[in-house]
């Protein structure tokens, strides 16, 4: 795949950016941001030599501590919207490391009306390396595009087509990088009862060819029904979603039959208190038993939130469990099995001026339920904050942060893992 050099990428972005400006009118939406970020994802885990019958060996039990990101980085955006009657839009985004580029553009149009409408959509990314060696699979080129047309049939129901194409081009493949297509289409019906209430009926059929390697070629089919409304004096949305996926492998291998379904509920008890019950379920069945096993997972919590104005705190009980439905080789049960609960504790903040934050501390224990020879029941804490900070109208910080203690039966399974990104932009 020819790759585009950095200064060639530069002049074409330069170019783009130049080419918009002249054309502005009065009126348009143009927003061009300015920005420095910072990423880092570091994991530290134990290791003991005994774990691995090297009881003999020199090796000891140690912590290890593997920092898998740690850069900083130069952002520049540029979106274009030249008045809403018009309804285009184009955006640009270059992100840029002391050795690495990024550049992604994407470009809509929608023309017609509220009854009907044809919408066009165009994205393009180009990852490159220009300093240092070049990993396996790391410098990709990525062209993507839809088209859909959406027609309201009555006052009540709106009926959509979509079709939509993917092309993945590495620079170099090998053993788990493969340069692929994906084509796929989406009949949607949307359904607007006299309650208020909403039905969202999705039908979707995908087909991936790769050309190195056609035994991952798959056909996908899957039908999803969501509805969002209010119950009981409260809101809630829920989804069912059912997944078949057909690899083109010799006696259905890897072939697959996915369902999930899922519930949340926001019931008011007060003007200032909500209770927020939450479910989810997910079953995983192959076609063919092998490396790859069934399984059942679910998750839910019930948490009481209190408002603040625009600030809101929530707090309560969670729980997540997983069982493995298949047998090994040997026709032992699995022993991957566990059960955990945690208490969750957080915050939600917005403003206005675009500021919002969401802060959550989960703390609790996860058991496994078969004795495994290599995991241990242990404790956890888990902090994710995520926000947008608006400093000042034209200055913005945007925040990402995700930490994870463990503490195990086995002081040498503990493990730390730390992910944080961060940018600074600022809009001219």
């Amino acid at each position: 795949m020819p790759l585009l050099p950095t200064r060639h990428a530069l002049i074409t972005l330069c170019a783009l950016i130049i080419a918009v400006c002249s054309n502005a009118r009065a009126g348009d939406n143009f927003d061009l941001k300015l920005g420095i970020g910072y990423d880092f994802v570091s994991h530290e885990y134990f290791i003991d030599s005994a774990k691995y019958g090297l009881q003999d060996s020199s090796l000891t039990i140690s912590l290890l501590k593997k920092d898998y990101l740690n850069d900083k980085k130069a952002l520049l955006y540029l979106s274009y919207n030249p008045g809403q009657s018009r309804h285009l839009m184009v955006e640009s985004r270059w992100e840029q490391t002391s050795d690495i580029y990024r550049a992604l553009g994407n470009a809509s149009l929608l023309v017609g009306n509220t009854v009907r409408n044809l919408e066009a959509g165009f994205g393009l990314e180009i990852k490159n390396r220009f300093r240092g060696p070049v990993e396996e699979g790391e410098e990709v080129a990525i062209a993507k595009g839809n088209l859909s047309y959406t027609q309201r049939l009555t006052s009540a129901v709106e009926a959509k087509v979509k079709i939509y194409a993917e092309k993945v081009d590495f620079d170099s493949t090998g053993l788990l990088v493969y340069d692929y297509s994906r084509f796929g289409g989406l009949l949607i019906a949307n359904i607007l009862t006299r309650n208020l209430d909403m039905f969202f009926i999705t039908g979707n059929l995908e087909l991936r060819k790769v050309p190195d390697s056609t035994q991952l070629d798959y056909t996908l089919q899957r039908a999803t029904l969501t509805y969002m409304g209010y119950v009981l004096g409260g809101r809630m949305s829920s989804e069912i979603s059912i997944e078949h996926k057909n690899y083109n492998k010799p006696a259905g291998s890897d072939d697959y039959l996915l369902g999930i379904a899922s519930v949340d509920f926001n019931a008011p008890i007060s003007p200032k208190y909500a209770l927020k019950p939450a479910f989810y379920m997910e079953y995983f069945n192959f076609n063919t038993e092998g490396l790859l096993s069934d399984y059942l997972l679910m998750r839910g919590g019930l948490l009481l939130e209190r408002e603040y104005g625009m600030t809101s705190v929530f707090l309560g009980p969670k729980f997540e469990t997983a069982e493995i439905m298949s047998t090994n080789t040997n026709g032992d049960d699995y022993d991957d099995d566990f059960f955990e609960y945690m208490s969750s504790v957080g915050v939600e903040f917005y403003r206005l001026s675009g500021t919002f934050l969401t802060l959550e501390n989960q703390f609790g224990r996860r058991n496994y339920l078969n004795s495994p020879l290599f995991y241990s029941d242990f404790i956890f804490d888990r902090v994710n904050l995520i926000g947008r900070l608006q400093l000042t109208k034209k200055l913005g910080l945007d925040l990402l942060l995700s930490s994870e203690w463990e503490w195990h039966k086995i002081e040498s399974d503990d493990s730390r893992l730390y992910l944080f990104s961060s940018a600074i932009k600022y809009s001219f």
